[in-house]
């Protein structure tokens, strides 16, 4: 059995109680792989999903690349309140991905914006937005 939601495993080892902060990282990137795969199946958000890490590189990865086509969005999920740079390392490290079209930070809440460099950061529920209005790969 692959056990891909972190709260599923949760539930079945009876942790119902307060999220721990060690768990808000897992927790709140299964969500959005999950919001994504859903997106993907029902509403033909993209092609295929995939994890990004360039071989050279052992900390610096990329959460989500979906493919649409010849269009590549990378999508970094992080749970945390505040926004940092530190955040956008990996979608920096994937800037020369041929066929990016988008990078995106997703988080809990806060204010939508855009990095100098064209990152887009927003919250799960402006994500959700642009899913819903067919936006996001296309």
């Amino acid at each position: 059995m692959d056990w891909t939601d972190p709260g599923i495993v949760r539930a079945i080892k009876r942790q119902l109680g307060e999220v721990h902060a060690e768990e808000r990282g897992a927790l709140f990137e299964g969500f959005v792989a999950q919001f994504l795969r859903a997106s993907m199946d029902y509403r033909g958000l993209c092609d295929k999903m995939y994890f990004w890490a360039p071989a050279q590189s052992r900390d610096t990865e990329v959460d989500f690349l979906l493919a649409a086509g010849d269009r590549l969005v990378a999508i970094e999920a992080k749970s945390g309140a505040r926004f940092s740079e530190d955040w956008c390392r990996g979608l920096r490290a994937a800037r020369d991905i041929k066929g990016l079209s988008r990078r995106i930070v997703v988080c809990p809440a806060g204010n939508p914006m855009v990095t100098e460099d064209g990152i887009e950061v927003m919250p799960l529920s402006r994500l959700v937005g642009v899913v819903r209005e067919g936006s996001l790969c296309g």
